[in-house]
């Protein structure tokens, strides 16, 4: 095994704390597996095979919600890779952030979490997690610029949820891509936002379903589909729907 200097051991600990797998660090470095492992085997991310079913209704709920509004997949099937990546706002959601790596610690899950200047990251490698949402999630070809991207525009499955699983969902998407607060008249408003038709549909059909008064707006301009839920429909099933932003 090579003999590495103090700088050349530190860089390893920082690239894996950085979340980058063993097969990069060696790309990057030209150093061996074996080397590498050695030095950095306590930092590196591993696997971990949460247990979905060890959290409740509710939390499996919140966690495909939040995967919808927030959330993304990093792939690299070759390598045994199957990344679960959450982006928050690093300034105004650190109480959805704690909530969010308690759930995911709850089913046995390894959250690797990363701090930049305005977003924080939570990053889960799990083949088991990542194959449970993908359950849920409809992806279709978008253009970004020249760039061809997957882009989620719907949401499947979810007929046979329960009440616990879709008041879950309900507080995943207002954590995540909503808006609860006062408005200029400081009257309070629940607002979901999202670009997708079919989702915002399918969205509708999930809050009616839970008896939730809400109304749907289209922004022509911006191509934004507003969903609003009535206020005293919230107030009424708050307690049930729970989530961070309303506490």
């Amino acid at each position: 095994m090579k003999r590495l200097s103090y700088k050349e051991i530190e860089n390893l600990k920082k690239f894996a704390k950085e979340g980058k797998s063993l097969y990069k660090i060696m790309k990057m470095t030209g150093f061996g597996k074996t080397t590498i492992y050695y030095h950095v085997r306590h930092s590196l991310n591993k696997n971990s095979r949460i247990e979905i079913l060890k959290v409740s209704d509710w939390e499996r709920g919140y966690l495909i919600g939040l995967f919808i509004g927030d959330g993304n997949f990093w792939l690299n099937p070759k390598k045994g890779e199957y990344r679960v990546v959450f982006n928050f706002n690093a300034k105004s959601e650190s109480a959805i952030i704690e909530n969010t790596t308690k759930i995911l610690k709850k089913g046995g899950g390894k959250p690797y979490e990363q701090r930049f200047e305005n977003t924080y990251r939570i990053t889960c490698i799990s083949k088991p997690f990542y194959q449970f949402l993908v359950n849920f999630a409809l992806y279709k070809m978008a253009s970004k610029g020249a760039e061809k991207i997957m882009k989620k525009n719907d949401i499947r499955n979810f007929e046979s949820w329960n009440k616990e699983v879709r008041y879950g969902f309900v507080a995943g998407m207002i954590d995540s891509d909503g808006f609860l607060g006062a408005d200029k008249v400081k009257y309070k408003r629940i607002i979901i936002t999202t670009y997708s038709e079919n989702f915002s549909f399918s969205l509708l059909h999930i809050l009616n379903s839970l008896d939730i008064k809400c109304s749907l707006q289209n922004n022509k301009k911006s191509g934004a589909y507003n969903i609003r839920i009535s206020t005293p429909s919230y107030e009424k099933h708050k307690e049930r729907i729970r989530c961070v932003k309303g506490r």
